[in-house]
């Protein structure tokens, strides 16, 4: 969650404007970039993908369509001030030698 109060009542705003979806056993790409299609169709302004198997992040806003990799960083987007976060970030827990760090805190 976002800390400072401007950010925290964005965040509570863009949960009207913002989706998230993770690609998984019974949800593959395809399928989720419908799902995105259809919430854009219905008012929602930013909808992030995560694929855990390629390790990447689609992003979709309106008609555009970005995909990051590994080592990038989500562009910042003004439904979502001070959210930009890295694409390991969303992978960190798949890491065996991250989550083995965890486990040693």
């Amino acid at each position: 969650m976002p800390r400072s109060a401007r950010a925290r009542a964005a965040f509570a705003a863009s949960l009207h404007s913002w989706r998230f979806e993770v690609a998984g056993q019974n949800e593959d790409e395809a399928l989720l970039l419908d799902k995105a299609q259809w919430y854009l169709a219905h008012g929602v302004t930013i909808v992030w993908l995560v694929l855990p198997e390629t390790r990447e992040v689609v992003v979709l806003i309106g008609e555009q369509e970005t995909r990051y990799r590994m080592g990038q960083r989500l562009a910042p987007h003004d439904a979502l001030p001070d959210l930009a976060p890295g694409v390991a970030d969303f992978f960190r827990s798949c890491d065996p030698d991250a989550a083995r760090s965890l486990h040693k805190r």
